[in-house]
């Protein structure tokens, strides 16, 4: 580490409400500014793979977001709470909902087995523009033509959203 940040490769960052050090490659620092000052990546929705840098180290997870998340497929069927290979969604800066997604090919169908979101009134239009907009990303990525929501919460998703 110390010959790296005597080369200038990395530079430490500060880390909002960490007193932990994190470092970042030198060349990526024009990235953060950017991501930073982008409008569309603040206002967008993201949905996240359980094996996301982001998401795999639950105490940070919990630090950054205020959320539990964990890849649910090693635990027992009746214990999970969203789901085999559940997807946080990020919007705004924070985790506002799950989706548990599955791709059934013969019927070129992206299943979502389970949908649930946290959101506030105010906050409803907004973001389910956001996520509808990420939901068809993630459908056309997946080379699906039809999508399916099995289960919703608030139940209202599933018509609000196909």
């Amino acid at each position: 580490m110390r010959v790296l940040k005597q080369e200038d490769a990395i530079v430490e960052v500060e880390v909002e409400d960490s007193a932990t050090p994190h470092y970042i490659l030198s060349d990526n620092l024009a990235l953060i500014e950017r991501a930073r000052n982008h409008r569309a990546s603040k206002d967008r929705a993201w949905f996240l793979s359980p094996f996301d840098n982001i998401v795999w180290d639950r105490k940070r997870v919990s630090r950054l977001f205020d959320a539990d998340v964990r890849l649910e497929a090693y635990i027992p069927k009746a214990k999970r709470q969203f789901g085999y290979f559940a997807m946080p969604i990020i919007w705004k800066n924070r985790i506002v909902g799950r989706l548990d997604p599955k791709v059934d090919r013969k019927s070129n169908t992206l299943i979502l087995a389970n949908l649930e979101l946290n959101l506030t009134k105010n906050e409803c239009r907004d973001a389910l523009e956001a996520i509808q907009e990420e939901l068809t990303a993630f459908t056309t990525f997946h080379e699906c033509e039809h999508l399916k929501i099995k289960r919703a919460k608030p139940a209202k998703l599933r018509d609000l959203l196909i």
